[in-house]
């Protein structure tokens, strides 16, 4: 599969300070371990003058090709002291596209009588 999308942080304000960690999942086959391994973590801080960030932006590569993915979003500042009123979004878009054929069958219902 590859992954790809968008995180928006335009809403970020002076003070505010977003991480972004993405991980991967390391399958091993010898003994069917799945391990998350972190691939990049990037910290944005203040306003952004270009808040759409693209994966590359956060993950350094246009797209990740694997099984597993994992984009943890956390705010550890805020300019408003976390205020339950004055939280800002992020909102965010992920593409998650297969390369490979399906190793299922979809069969139809029968026919009503």
């Amino acid at each position: 599969m590859l992954t790809t999308g968008f995180i928006d942080l335009r809403f970020m304000r002076n003070y505010d300070v977003v991480t972004i960690t993405t991980k991967l999942l390391e399958v091993t086959a010898a003994i069917r371990v799945d391990n998350w391994i972190i691939w990049r973590v990037k910290t944005f801080t203040g306003q952004q003058a270009d808040g759409i960030k693209h994966f590359q932006d956060f993950a350094d590569i246009l797209e990740v090709p694997g099984d597993g993915v994992e984009i943890l979003m956390g705010q550890s500042a805020s300019a408003s002291d976390f205020d339950p009123k004055a939280l800002i979004e992020i909102p965010y878009q992920f593409v998650v596209e297969s390369i490979t054929e399906p190793q299922f069958t979809v069969i139809s219902p029968p026919a009503a009588p």
